[in-house]
C-alpha cells in the first residue's frame, strides 16, 4: 500500500495490515510533517493508481525506505518542538545581548549606536546610582557623627570648618565654678564684680560659650545684664577658663545675681 505525505506529497510503501482501524501516526522522513493515517484516508494511494501515474511524466515515484512510524509519545515531541521554537524566538529577539564582535560588526551604523548606547548607558546609570547612594550615606554618617569623629581625629575639624559645619560641642559638660561676688569702686562709681571660672568636666574638647551675668529683682525682672565673651575659644578636658564681669551697682529692689552660659553663634 502506498501513502503520500499531505505536506510534501512524498510517497511511501507500507503494508496494508500495518494500519489499524483507529489509525496510525506517521512522520514524513522528507519534511518532518506528522499526520494520522486511517485505512480509508485520502492520503492512501492504491498501487494500481500509482501504476497508472507512472506512465506519465508527472508520476510520483515511491520512496525506497518506509515512512517513519511515530509512537504514542508524539504529543511530547510536539511540545518539545514548541519549546524549541520558543527558544529560537527568544534567541532571535535577544541576539544583541550576548552578540560577538563579528555580529556587532555586521550591524549598520544606527544599530551599532543603539547597541553601544543601551549597554553603556545601563552600566553607567547603575554605577552612578550606586555611587550616589554611597556618597549620600557617607555624608549623613560624617555629619551625624561629626562630634565623635573630631574627638578621635582633631584634624577633621578643619574639613568641617570649610563647609561651615560645627563639629565641636558648644558648652557641653562646662561647669561654672568658684564664683565670687564683691563690690568695687571704679572711677568714683560702685560696681558689682562677678568672677569665677568655666571648667570642662567632660572627656571631649568643647567650644567655650559666653558667660552672662544678670541682676534679678524681687519680681523676677532683669535690672542689669552683661554678657562676656571669653578669650579662650575651646577647652580641653579638665581645663578651665576665668571670667570677670562688672555690673552696675544694683538698686534696693535687687535680690539675686544669675550666671548662665549664653549660646551666641
Amino acid at each position: 500500500m502506498l501513502i503520500s505525505c499531505p505536506e510534501c506529497r512524498a510517497v511511501y510503501n507500507i503494508s496494508a495490515d500495518y494500519i489499524p482501524e483507529n489509525g496510525k501516526k506517521f512522520k514524513c522522513a522528507e519534511c518532518g510533517y506528522i499526520w494520522m493515517v486511517y485505512p480509508s484516508d485520502d492520503t492512501l494511494v492504491e498501487p494500481e493508481e500509482d501504476n497508472r501515474l507512472s506512465d506519465t511524466s508527472s508520476a510520483i515515484i515511491p520512496k525506497n525506505s518506509e515512512v517513519m512510524d511515530i509512537p504514542d509519545e508524539t504529543p511530547q515531541n510536539n511540545i518539545n518542538d514548541d519549546i524549541d521554537a520558543m527558544f529560537r524566538r527568544l534567541s532571535h529577539n535577544t541576539k544583541n545581548l550576548f552578540s560577538s564582535g563579528s555580529a556587532v560588526e555586521d550591524m549598520n551604523w544606527w544599530e551599532k549606536i543603539k547597541h553601544y548606547t543601551a549597554n553603556t548607558f545601563s552600566i553607567y546609570m547603575l554605577s552612578a546610582f550606586m555611587l550616589t547612594i554611597a556618597i549620600a550615606l557617607s555624608a549623613k554618617i560624617i555629619k551625624d557623627y561629626r562630634y565623635e569623629i573630631v574627638a578621635q581625629i582633631p584634624l577633621m575639624e578643619r574639613m568641617y570648618q570649610r563647609f561651615g559645619v560645627e563639629s565641636i560641642y558648644r558648652g557641653k559638660d562646662l561647669k561654672i565654678k568658684d564664683v565670687q561676688i564683691k563690690e568695687i569702686i571704679k572711677n568714683n562709681q560702685s560696681y558689682i564684680e562677678v568672677s569665677g571660672r568655666l571648667h570642662n568636666s567632660g572627656k571631649q574638647t568643647v567650644m567655650v560659650m559666653p558667660v552672662k551675668a544678670s541682676v534679678i529683682t524681687a519680681d523676677e525682672k532683669i535690672e542689669d545684664e552683661i554678657t562676656e565673651i571669653l578669650s579662650e575659644h575651646k577647652l580641653e578636658p579638665e581645663f578651665g577658663a576665668l571670667f570677670r564681669i562688672l555690673l552696675n551697682y544694683p538698686s534696693a529692689n535687687a535680690r539675686k545675681i544669675r550666671i548662665t552660659l549664653e549660646d551666641i553663634k
